[in-house]
Formats: C-alpha cells, structure tokens, sequence
C-alpha cells in the first residue's frame, strides 16, 4: 500500500519523507527522515513497510518499554543504510490500514515509535 496522492501532499507539508526501495529490502519503504514531535526533541528517522505488515525500521538500535510493550527487533528482517542514517529493523504491532491515508493516523504512529525510542525520565 502506498500513500494516495492527497496523503503525499499532507506528508510535504508535515515530513521530511521519501518512498524508496532501498537494494537491501525486496519491497518500498516509506522513510520519514528526522522526525521529532517538536522541534526541541532530538530527531529519529522511521521507515514503514509499504505492504501494511509489521515492519518497521527506527535509526535508534535501542528501545525501551512503555506500559510493558515495545517494539521487538527482528534479525529476519534485513537493516539498511538510507542518507547516511542506518536503519534497524523491528516488529511492531500492524499500524492501521489507515496509516498511509490519514494523516493523524500516520502521525500517531510515528509518535508512538518515537516515544519508545526516547528515554523520557533517566
């Protein structure tokens, strides 16, 4: 599944974000490049598996647990190297079908991978 043309516009003006098929993966990615909540927060990369599965890719080889649950690494499925920033990958619960055609839904999901990825307290 790829975004529709009206999400790609809502993606411009929100992301920094490329659909790519990087030559280490056998499928498109859509990679969010430095995203932060707010612009005080230091920025991660997120890419999404653009077959709608529970991949995902974070530039953060580290996540930490919120509520008991996080996302799980996974060695079956291959990192990759995108604009200098390496990609590891993970296995999330599948985002809604709606993640690449509504926009609060793509950015919920992006925030709560960011979450985990970001220690909130030391």
């Amino acid at each position: 599944m790829r975004p529709s043309e009206e999400m790609k516009v809502h993606l411009d003006r929100t992301f920094k974000w490329r659909l790519v098929n990087p030559a280490e993966l056998d499928q498109p990615v859509l990679v969010v490049i430095d995203y932060s909540p707010s612009n005080d927060q230091c920025p991660i990369s997120i890419a999404f598996d653009c077959n709608g599965g529970s991949k995902c890719w974070l530039s953060e080889s580290a996540v930490y647990p919120i509520s008991g649950q996080k996302p799980s690494p996974h060695a079956d499925y291959r990192k990759f190297v995108f604009e200098g920033r390496e990609f590891y990958p993970y296995s999330i619960k599948a985002p809604p079908p709606e993640i690449f055609t509504d926009i609060e839904q793509f950015e919920d999901v992006c925030r709560r991978l960011y979450q985990h990825t970001v220690r909130s307290t030391p």
